[in-house]
């Protein structure tokens, strides 16, 4: 399995799964809410079935940090995880990786993953509910946080042999950005990390 393979999962909705227009809500935000807090444990099962297809060890929890109806939905925002569990070195490797400067990315689910080895990886989660979702805007960012951006993307694409005049800062950019998180996560800061991608249907 490739680098990117073994970095993401994809979990698709479907019937007699996570089934969406539950309530009178809608949209990937609402839908992750209210299975994170309202059904967690049939959500975690499906993940863990997920996970059983790929080459890991058996899951002993699934610890969701965000989105949790008692810190408001709070949405973690590029590694603020780590800054609140006191991972400075992280944090500081982020600093000098990623412009701090404007919005950072911002992550529909975060969790950890604790396998019944001892050993434990960061999900991070990212949710839709509609074709249109997966095409964003391109990235704002000028100047100097620009070029941060660019020489990370170039960086991330050259690990992953991705070509290098493949466009990653415009249509697709979020998806693209994330990967590049997840590079950093995985191979600058050696923190096991994947990244799981929920469709919901029928929204």
């Amino acid at each position: 399995m490739g680098t990117i393979g073994r970095w993401f999962k994809r979990l698709r909705a479907t019937p007699g799964m996570i089934m969406s227009n539950v309530g009178d809500g809608y949209g990937s935000q609402y839908h992750l809410r209210w299975w994170v807090n309202g059904n967690q444990s049939s959500l975690n099962t499906h993940i863990e079935n997920a996970y059983r297809t790929l080459d890991l060890p058996l899951i002993d929890s699934i610890h969701w940090v965000s989105p949790i109806e008692s810190d408001g939905f709070r949405e973690l925002g590029g590694m603020e995880y780590f800054s609140e569990t006191g991972r400075s070195d992280v944090v500081n490797a982020w600093t000098g990786f990623w412009p701090q400067s404007g919005r950072p990315q911002m992550w529909d689910g975060w969790a950890v993953v604790r396998f019944k080895d001892g050993t434990e990886e960061i999900l991070v989660v990212e949710a839709k509910a509609n074709s249109s979702e997966f095409e964003t805007p391109g990235t704002g960012s000028k100047g100097r946080s620009r070029v941060n951006i660019l020489r990370s993307l170039d960086e991330a694409k050259a690990f992953l042999d991705v070509p290098i005049d493949a466009v990653w800062y415009e249509t697709y950019y979020q998806f693209c950005n994330r990967l590049t998180a997840l590079y950093f996560l995985n191979e600058q800061v050696e923190v096991p990390s994947r990244l799981l991608m929920i469709y919901f249907i029928g929204d």
